[in-house]
């Protein structure tokens, strides 16, 4: 005997309730805005990186010009400079004037 297969003429029928669009659309908006976060931070680093060429520039010069004031400042302070200027200033009795080379350490007891 011959099985009769049976008709089902009320197929119930999936409905999807469209989770695989709004899926597909939430990946679609994360991807846009990583992308969009990238493209701003590397324009703030961009930024920042010509600042810092600007500032090493004038922290460079500023650091020439401080080498040469400490040149100067060596000369006029010279043990011999002033030696000079108080000769010629006579603030002081040529008996008590000497030359003599500069001390770096001064000594104190307690």
């Amino acid at each position: 005997m011959r099985k009769i297969k049976k008709k089902n003429k009320k197929r119930i029928k999936k409905k999807s309730d469209g989770g695989a669009i709004v899926f597909t659309v939430g990946v679609a908006c994360l991807i846009g805005l990583v992308g969009i976060v990238h493209i701003a931070i590397s324009n703030f680093i961009n930024v920042y990186m010509e600042d810092e060429k600007r500032y090493s520039e004038e922290i460079a010069m500023f650091k020439e010009e401080r080498d040469i004031l400490k040149d100067k400042n060596n000369i006029l302070f010279s043990s011999e400079n002033i030696f000079d200027l108080l000769k010629k200033h006579e603030y002081f009795l040529m008996n008590s004037l000497s030359a003599s080379p500069p001390k770096d350490t001064i000594k104190v007891r307690f």
